[in-house]
């Protein structure tokens, strides 16, 4: 029996080589399906809240609102979160009064473009309400109210960098506070909130 001479030796171990040790990287540069999830976003701002004080009048706040989002796809995402607001002096009087809210609900954006979008949204949740109420006889009541509280609203968005946007919007807070005649009413409020918002990721176009 003829034996295997030794240059042909050296190309079957070439080949073995080829095979066990250039192959692996062929296998590891196929494609992988990429995960999609969702794009999340933080967001803080000013808000302003022109709040009722139901049968005596309204009144202006300032403060702060904060929140976090999470969208889906490039049309529905979900929101949490929360504003506070506050005065000092309302009706002449010498008090403060202030306005907790926390909520959260769906977001869709009707409307996306390279520069612009456009949004709704519909939040739920609650509110705690500290405040003043005027009596007819020159007096008055020092009052905190703990409610739920719903809000609707809409807004425009314009993206500043690959990650920042510029969120300007308005909605109708409805939540629940005391009446001079001692008497838990509903309450209608307007907010303008104007935030600036760093998504974790690109912004969705």
């Amino acid at each position: 029996m003829t034996g295997i001479t030794l240059p042909t030796f050296g190309i079957i171990v070439i080949l073995l080589s080829e095979i066990l040790f250039a192959s692996s990287p062929c296998v590891a540069q196929e494609p992988r399906v990429a995960a999609k999830g969702p794009v999340v976003s933080v967001s803080i701002g000013y808000a302003y809240l022109n709040s009722e004080i139901p049968s005596v009048g309204r009144i202006s706040e300032n403060g702060v609102a904060t929140g976090i989002a999470a969208d889906f796809t490039d049309r529905f995402g979900i929101k949490v979160e929360s504003s506070y607001t506050r005065t000092y002096g309302a009706f002449g009087l010498p008090r403060h009064s202030d306005v907790l809210a926390v909520m959260a609900g769906p977001v869709i954006y009707p409307v996306r473009r390279p520069r612009f979008a456009m949004y709704a949204e519909g939040l739920v949740g609650g509110t705690r309400i500290e405040g003043v109420v005027p009596e007819n006889n020159g007096s008055y009541l020092l009052v905190e109210v703990k409610s739920s509280a719903w809000a609707v609203g809409a807004g425009v968005e314009t993206p500043l960098t690959r990650s920042t946007v510029l969120r300007t919007g308005v909605d109708y807070l409805r939540a629940s506070y005391l009446t001079p005649a001692r008497v838990v009413s509903g309450q209608g409020n307007a907010r303008v909130t104007v935030s600036l918002v760093y998504t974790f990721g690109k912004v969705r176009r």
